[in-house]
């Protein structure tokens, strides 16, 4: 199986990727971040040829993820930092500098 994607500012974006398991034909794409955050969109066929299917959003971190049924919303999950997250970023390395000596 081969599923295409990409990494961009510590985001991989994950192209759309379709399948055939038994009967079932699974869809899936959406953006996945280094640091666990996931924006996924899942739409699960069904048998006999994938007309029919239940489409389900997996949103949240890798260890307290949601699952919510409903079409795949494209969220941006950019890295960049803001100025809140670059004044915490400096705060925290101040204190290990700190600590250090």
């Amino acid at each position: 199986m081969v599923i295409k994607s990409h990494i961009k500012n510590n985001v991989m974006t994950i192209q759309r990727t379709k399948m055939k398991m038994m009967g079932f034909r699974p869809r899936f794409e959406g953006q996945v971040t280094l640091d666990g955050r996931m924006n996924l969109g899942f739409r699960l066929g069904l048998p006999p040829f994938g007309i029919f299917g239940i489409p389900m959003r997996i949103t949240g971190t890798a260890d307290n993820f949601q699952l919510k049924m409903g079409k795949y919303k494209e969220e941006d999950l950019d890295m960049d930092m803001d100025d809140e997250d670059s004044q915490v970023y400096k705060e925290s390395q101040k204190e290990k500098t700190e600590a250090a000596k």
